[in-house]
């Protein structure tokens, strides 16, 4: 057998293995696992997001450092970045990737990371006004 072949069905084999993980949480434990941990990080994003729009936890404009706030920013980031991780990998290994991103629920997840991501462009309006 030809070791490129061979090569391309474990690769394809891997792929297909991660997708389901990935995305069908009844398929094994870890992916229930992981499905379950998504979702609490969309529960804790969800509180950062309300959070940081309350003005009790918002730095006054002459303070340089807000240890609320920052601490905020980084559960955000964290959140953001796994959710980030998480969509790359799904379109990544899905078998087709334009019906991936075309997907409802697909659209809605990029949609969902893009602002944090906008925010980071210099010259951006990071407060949203």
């Amino acid at each position: 057998m030809n070791v490129d072949v061979t090569w391309r069905k474990l690769l394809t084999h891997a792929r297909r293995k991660l997708h389901r993980l990935l995305v069908d949480p009844e398929s094994s434990m870890l992916a229930g696992i992981i499905t379950w941990a998504i979702l609490v990080l969309i529960g804790i994003s969800s509180v950062t997001i309300c959070l940081e729009s309350m003005s009790q936890y918002q730095c006054p404009d002459d303070v340089d450092s807000c240890t609320v706030e920052d601490n905020i920013k980084v559960i955000e980031a964290v959140c953001v970045y796994t959710f980030t991780v998480e969509y790359g990998l799904k379109f990544l290994t899905a078998d087709n990737s334009w019906v991936f991103f075309k997907g409802g629920m697909n659209m809605i997840d990029l949609i969902s990371i893009l602002p944090f991501y906008l925010e980071m462009i210099p010259g951006s309006d990071a407060e949203g006004t």
